[in-house]
């Protein structure tokens, strides 16, 4: 699928971890023989899964330029690439080829039916007018029907792309995360939400198994402004 989506998408193979993610997103939410009249996904959080936000990988997508970010007379889209869904803030995730940036926005306009050119060399950027209105209602009713269980992931960064966790200062240990007060009560969150939902029962070890250990996974979400929202702490099986 991976292959299929680089090949039909006509991306780079460096977006190759992202074409994997946007993979798993949509498999997770499509009918499956191992699993009878519903997806992986709502047999996991019990819920219907949405493909409405579903769009065409690698297609052409035009993210609204904030007022606070332009002229009064300037174009109002930048003209990107779809990547996937960000799992840190519902919004869409795209890549700017000129800029080599990525643009996280919820105000987008599609066209799916065209893909970029590579072999053609663009050096400015593309500024384009876009009626956004009525995108942004479509991507607003999209948005509030697709599930919180989006998968938490690590991204190999793309180019010029810092990582969330270097953005962030995320810990990548539990000795570093338990300096911190804000780490330590997503810890304790996470902790009494694991005691409150009885997700572990004490057994004995079966003969012939061996035990797997824990880690935790240190994130922080941010909101559709791109803020920090909250901090997270899950505490997860190796491997």
């Amino acid at each position: 699928m991976v292959r299929s989506l680089i090949v039909k998408g006509k991306v780079l193979k460096k977006f190759w971890p992202e074409v994997v993610l946007w993979s798993i997103h949509v498999l997770n939410r499509s009918p499956t023989f191992f699993v009878q009249n519903m997806t992986p996904e709502e047999a996991w959080s019990g819920r219907k899964a949405t493909t409405d936000h579903f769009k065409v990988f690698g297609c052409i997508a035009y993210a609204h330029i904030p007022d606070v970010k332009r002229k009064k007379l300037d174009e109002n889209g930048e003209k990107c690439i779809f990547l996937r869904v960000n799992e840190h803030s519902k919004a869409y995730k795209l890549f700017n080829p000129i800029t080599k940036k990525v643009v996280t926005s919820r105000d987008v306009v599609f066209d799916e039916a065209k893909m970029r050119d590579w072999n053609r060399k663009v050096k400015e950027q593309q500024l384009i007018p876009i009626d956004f209105e009525d995108a942004e209602n479509r991507t607003e009713q999209q948005m509030q029907s697709l599930d919180e269980h989006l998968p938490i992931s690590s991204t190999i960064p793309l180019e010029n792309e810092q990582p969330p966790e270097n953005q962030h200062s995320d810990p990548i240990s539990f000795e570093e995360a338990v300096k911190d007060t804000k780490w330590q009560m997503a810890m304790e969150a996470e902790i009494n939400s694991i005691e409150k939902n009885h997700t572990w029962e004490l057994t004995d070890l079966p003969k012939g198994h061996k035990t797997i250990g824990v880690k935790w996974v240190f994130k922080t979400k941010l909101n559709e402004k791109g803020e920090i929202g909250k901090h997270k702490a899950h505490l997860v099986a190796k491997g």
